[in-house]
């Protein structure tokens, strides 16, 4: 495996000039991105999200401080944060692998964000290849496999010339590894880059993950990072019809992760439960109980022979704020033909709920769970469907059987008029109208 095309010195300023002749059209090209189109933005986003979640994980807590005076500053050693050591062992590579992830002075703006980012992932490109090339430990390679990786993919996401290309054969090629732990690694990568893929794949191909995902689940060895896929996997089985497909895959998840002794796995395994119960919920009927915010229980069979939105959200959620004006006018538009919601607080603190709801005088109700060890993510209701990302916003028919999994925006409006009939347009005419009187008056 060839080395990126960047020279990489021992320190010094002839150095870090060629780095930054390097470098400079790939900061371009991502700083051009940041003022692009909204939809470029959250890809970067996710971008420098990665990038940030990979140093959290290597234990990167904090940054470098800076001199205390210019004196002081004059010296300090003249040192290329991003030099790669040179006739260095696995070890000491390893540790640059750390290093090299916190950044040489406080972050300040993005435009440096984005050159910590660009600098770091192409020296641990070159690190990898001389770890790869010095014999090291089966750990010791699938630690520099998953950090090649993402290097490789952090390049290719900037625009780095070359970066795709030597991306898949690097994979091509770890995949036929005598060591099952980097087939692994390579195997859960390819997942995850096929998942933020997702909406544009073939049948074919979502099947084909599919029968991947299941493989690497009944290898066994599961952790952290497994479960987390997991929940990516539900998420995207579910905007894309492949409940079915879902369904079969936790299930057989679920006896693996149990055998895991994986921290993270042991304090979240009933989540799989949970996304369980939500992969079958469509057109089955939802059963909701629990307290409400006033403290009185919920009596969840008074919403029979109504639409209601059960509604999961939080104060603290931007996104489910933004969808409240939303709500509020497919329930003024069909309250008297049938349609109700009931929330269901994620919140920790039962006083900003009140004021919320004090605030935005919402007619309808939400659940509170005032048991601090069961509220916030952990409220029952949450735990019971699997949920983990809000807003969710589940609609089911005057039976109470679920008919549509995330009812936001347009499809609000698009179910109700399904089930309930189109709006009278006289009466929303005539709403409108008291509306603006009430505004000019005010």
């Amino acid at each position: 495996m060839n080395a990126a095309p960047l020279r990489v010195g021992r320190g010094g300023r002839a150095s870090r000039e060629s780095n930054a002749e390097f470098l400079e059209p790939i900061k371009s090209k991502v700083m051009k991105r940041m003022n692009a189109p909204l939809q470029t933005k959250r890809c970067l986003a996710l971008l420098l999200v990665a990038t940030l979640m990979a140093t959290l994980s290597l234990g990167v807590v904090a940054n470098a401080q800076q001199p205390a005076n210019d004196e002081a500053a004059a010296d300090k050693p003249d040192v290329d944060h991003y030099a790669v050591p040179t006739d260095a062992d696995v070890k000491t590579l390893l540790d640059f692998l750390n290093t090299v992830r916190r950044p040489a002075e406080p972050i300040k703006s993005r435009a440096a964000m984005v050159d910590h980012m660009v600098k770091t992932a192409a020296a641990v490109d070159v690190a990898t290849d001389k770890i790869m090339a010095a014999n090291p430990t089966d750990r010791q390679l699938a630690t520099a496999v998953r950090e090649k990786l993402r290097a490789l993919e952090t390049l290719q996401q900037v625009g780095q010339g070359d970066a795709g290309k030597r991306l898949e054969e690097f994979i091509t090629k770890s995949l036929k590894s005598d060591v099952p732990e980097v087939r692994g690694i390579v195997k859960q990568a390819v997942m995850q880059m096929t998942l933020r893929n997702w909406p544009r794949l073939s049948a074919d191909d979502r099947n084909k993950f599919f029968a991947d995902a299941t493989e690497i689940i009944e290898q066994g060895n599961l952790d952290g990072s497994h479960l987390q896929m997991m929940s990516a996997v539900v998420r995207a089985a579910e905007q894309s019809g492949n409940q079915a497909e879902a369904i079969a895959l936790v299930t057989a998840a679920i006896p693996q992760f149990a055998k895991s002794q994986d921290k993270m796995v042991q304090e979240r395994i009933g989540a799989l439960d949970g996304m369980l119960t939500r992969l079958k919920l469509p057109g089955s009927k939802l059963e909701i109980e629990g307290t409400l915010v006033n403290g009185e229980p919920v009596d969840w069979t008074s919403y029979r022979g109504k639409v209601v939105l059960v509604d999961f959200w939080a104060t603290w959620c931007g996104p489910c704020r933004a969808e409240v004006p939303n709500i509020v006018k497919n329930y003024e538009a069909y309250s008297d033909k049938g349609f109700t919601v009931l929330g269901v607080s994620l919140d920790n603190n039962k006083q900003q709920v009140e004021e919320y709801l004090t605030k935005e005088n919402l007619p309808w109700q939400s659940l509170y769970s005032n048991d601090e060890s069961a509220n916030g993510w952990l409220h029952p209701m949450a735990v019971k469907y699997g949920v983990d990302a809000i807003p969710r916003a589940i609609l089911v028919d005057k039976d109470g059987v679920v008919v549509h999994m995330n009812a936001r925006g347009p499809a609000l409006g698009n179910q109700l008029e399904k089930l309930l009939g189109p709006v009278d347009e006289s009466t929303t005419d005539a709403s409108k109208d008291d509306a603006a009187k009430t505004a000019q008056a005010e």
